[in-house]
């Protein structure tokens, strides 16, 4: 059995009319009226002529009905396949990344799950489309899966595999500041962000754009030991090396030294034979120190 709460949480809204806010509610959701329970908190009327006006602040809560969602969607996956010509059945699980239709029947399993996965891909995300009208939006909410075969299920444990292993090397190498996934589609993204959410000292984004689109796991937050507050605190380094550590961009420049003199060039001897060197003239001051490259 599916467990509404733990798949779409509900939710709180207000408008100047009980209109306004339930269309509000319906948007927030992405779900139609006849997919949720409405339920009245607050609303200030005029309690002497309760008809002469609409009410005015209106806070309405609504609770999507998973099961119609699911089995809204159960009916439109049907009948994409019948007009695919494929007669399969199909099966509702739960699964801890939200509710899963299954596709049974293994002589049509290749044209269903397609080249790497593409063909259900497509299906699930017009399944969604359909059975919410207009796709799950929300905080919490979780797509419905498609899945046949068990070929989902065994993707997704590779990326939560491959999630896990990369948020460990950031969080026990501190000489690994991110690690970068090969380009991959936006379901897949999706899940890699979904997968290490609650993982404390980690951060996921996305970067590239197009084809080249992928995830980057960093280290950029590093929770505080002993911190009676839990405090957080984000941390970013970029570092160049130009390979030539201690140069200065403009070696030949004139340098003042304490006594006031300008020296140029790369002179051994801090001026020419009519000056005093340091070793000769104790009066003389102690010149700056060079640079590494000039010592």
């Amino acid at each position: 059995m599916i467990d509404d709460s733990k798949q779409i949480s509900e939710v709180t809204v207000s408008g100047l009319t009980y209109e306004e806010a339930l269309d509000n509610g319906l948007q927030i959701l992405g779900v139609g009226k006849d997919m949720v329970d409405i339920e009245v908190i607050d609303h200030n009327d005029d309690d002497l002529l309760p008809n002469a006006k609409p009410l005015e602040g209106v806070t309405l809560k609504l609770r999507p009905r998973i099961k119609d969602i699911i089995a809204n969607a159960r009916e439109h996956l049907a009948a994409v396949l019948e007009l695919m010509g494929i007669d399969a059945k199909i099966e509702t699980l739960e699964s801890s990344h939200g509710p899963v239709l299954n596709i049974l029947g293994k002589e049509d399993g290749a044209l269903i799950i397609g080249k790497q996965g593409q063909n259900l891909e497509a299906l699930q995300y017009l399944i969604n489309r359909m059975a919410t009208r207009g796709g799950m939006r929300g905080g919490d909410t979780q797509p419905i899966t498609v899945d046949s075969e068990g070929y989902y299920e065994k993707h997704y444990q590779r990326l939560e595999d491959l999630a896990n292993r990369a948020a460990r090397r950031v969080l026990r190498d501190e000489r690994v500041m991110e690690v970068a996934f090969p380009p991959m589609p936006a379901s897949d993204r999706r899940l890699i962000h979904m997968i290490l959410r609650e993982v404390h000292g980690i951060h996921t984004i996305s970067r590239g754009e197009g084809l080249a689109r992928h995830i980057v796991v960093t280290g950029d937050r590093m929770e505080v030991i002993g911190s009676p507050l839990g405090e957080t605190r984000f941390i970013k380094i970029r570092m160049s090396f130009d390979g030539q550590s201690g140069n200065n961009n403009n070696n030949n420049a004139p340098r003042r030294h304490r006594n006031g003199n300008r020296h140029h060039g790369r002179s051994n001897n801090y001026g020419r034979s009519d000056e005093a060197t340091p070793q000769n003239n104790q009066n003389t001051p102690t010149p700056e120190p060079k640079d590494s490259n000039e010592a």
